[in-house]
């Protein structure tokens, strides 16, 4: 594997959201729309609402535009919705630390490390919003994918009872074994070999 590929990626894509924070900020004025309900907007409104709450990287207005778009049928609504999950749960900090970790050679992280800072039901949620943003056709990033994959192997190795239990599940009975099934199947569209190994380690 290519530790410094792995790195290299983590590093673009946590550049590429602090650039487009700055730009949102010199862009447009969100305070204003912050101060109002998203739940009484139009469709379109909160959606404005969702990029700019994304661009502060504040979490519970993040949640807040999360809550008001959730729910849609729009596949890039869907990805934004995503976006804003992992934000506001602190998936996309402590689940990319994790990955980048195990990518440079550290050992898998236990599950309650992971899940200190990580609202772990709101990233699944967000995740299922990825799988819905992919099937409906929208460009899903391979971080996003590999975000929205972690955040379902965490779920499956916490049922399980840690990760060196989820290479022994095996029924579709098991609230396990089926989260480790989503989980593949992002990887499964994951373009990176290097961030494709590195997720598979954990399982």
């Amino acid at each position: 594997m290519s530790v410094k590929r792995v790195m290299i990626g983590f590093s673009g894509l946590m550049l590429a959201v602090m650039l487009s924070s700055c730009q949102a900020v010199f862009t447009f004025s969100p305070l204003a729309s912050f101060q109002r309900n998203p739940a009484t907007m139009t469709a379109a409104q909160q959606i404005t609402y969702a990029q700019q709450a994304l661009a502060t990287g504040d979490p519970s207005t993040m949640k807040a535009a999360y809550d008001a778009i959730k729910s849609s049928t729009d596949p890039e609504v869907n990805l934004l919705a995503g976006q804003l999950a992992f934000g506001a749960s602190g998936a996309t900090d402590a689940l990319t630390q994790a990955l980048a970790d195990v990518a440079s050679g550290g050992s898998l992280p236990s599950i309650n490390t992971v899940l200190q800072n990580v609202d772990i039901t709101l990233a699944t949620a967000g995740a299922v919003n990825i799988q819905n943003a992919s099937s409906g056709g929208a460009t899903v990033t391979d971080s996003q994918y590999a975000i929205a994959s972690a955040a379902y192997i965490v779920v499956a190795a916490q049922q399980a009872g840690g990760f060196s239990q989820l290479a022994s599940l095996t029924s579709a009975t098991q609230p396990a074994y089926n989260n480790l099934q989503s989980a593949k199947s992002l990887v499964n569209n994951i373009q990176s070999p290097d961030l494709t190994s590195t997720i598979q380690s954990f399982y």
